[in-house]
């Protein structure tokens, strides 16, 4: 049976843009709400666990290195496995890394749990983009980003002030289930609504040089980030992690300007617009990241 969205638009009549909008939407609302929620914890945590910030800040940080690294992912995997059951098993795997930071004995046990919801929220973050392209005509997708922005929005302002709720009445390991019944209605309407996605061609070999460079980078960089006030910005293990940041991304871009390299198609940053675009967003990210970690963090705190 047909899973295209033509063929899913001919089954469920006109309501359908509609249940698949809602299901990749919930998702995509879970993820983001996640990453800013757990923000508001950070004290709690240290207090709990008796560390300092440069170690409970890594529930955060290792949620975003993880979804960055996993992004690189979306194409390679959706083309090995289908559209839906990528999505439904990126479900799956949130709800599974939720249930492990919610029970987790030890800080180093939530923080792999983090690590596991951040890998499904790079999955399923560009393919709710992918599929409100597909089910929205060209002269309607204006409102579809539209849809998709507001998603952001919402997620971000909310999640800190949800999680405070939270942790104010019940207890902050409640805040890594909170998201869990929007995970698992977004899974029941994408395993019926979500459209498999035309495949032009086939996967092909994983480039697993150029992903270990990726993450080896990210990883040297949110370290750096993270450690480097304590340590000391000129310390012996500052600077070797800077130049294993900079041995790392060098030989990922190399990486991928080999025919092997199927991760990133670097030629997309001879286009001016394309590297605008990546270059507002670097920025927005900076303070994005500002407005929903350092706030709730240091209003608590000091």
């Amino acid at each position: 049976m047909s899973r295209s969205s033509e063929a899913l638009f001919a089954r469920y009549g006109p309501f359908y843009r509609l249940f698949v909008t809602v299901a990749g939407l919930a998702a995509f609302f879970t993820m983001v709400f996640s990453s800013t929620m757990v923000n508001v914890a950070i004290p709690n945590v240290m207090g709990a666990f008796g560390v300092g910030q440069d170690k409970a800040q890594f529930l955060s940080t290792a949620f975003i290195a993880t979804t960055v690294t996993s992004l690189l992912l979306n194409n390679w995997f959706i083309a090995k496995v289908g559209q839906r059951v990528a999505f439904s098993s990126s479900l799956l795997l949130f709800c599974f890394g939720s249930m492990v930071c919610g029970f987790g004995p030890t800080l180093d046990t939530i923080i792999l749990g983090r690590v596991i919801q951040g890998f499904a929220a790079g999955i399923i973050q560009p393919m709710v983009m992918i599929v409100l392209f597909q089910v929205f005509p060209p002269e309607k997708r204006g409102t579809a980003m539209g849809l998709f922005s507001m998603g952001v929005v919402i997620a971000l302002g909310l999640g800190p002030a949800i999680g405070g709720i939270t942790i104010d009445f019940l207890n902050w390991r409640y805040i890594f289930f909170v998201p869990i019944p929007a995970a698992i209605l977004s899974l029941v309407l994408g395993s019926f609504f979500i459209p498999d996605r035309a495949q032009s061609e086939p996967a092909g070999p994983f480039d697993f040089v150029g992903y270990a460079f990726m993450c080896a980078a990210v990883f040297c960089l949110m370290t750096v980030i993270g450690n480097g006030q304590r340590d000391g910005w000129t310390s012996n293990g500052i600077l070797t992690l800077i130049f294993l940041l900079i041995v790392s991304f060098a030989g990922f871009i190399l990486s991928q300007r080999r025919p092997e390299g199927n991760l990133l198609d670097l030629s997309l940053f001879q286009n001016a617009r394309f590297s605008t675009a990546v270059a507002v967003s670097f920025l927005f990210g900076f303070g994005s990241f500002a407005t929903v970690y350092i706030f709730p963090v240091f209003g608590q705190i000091v």
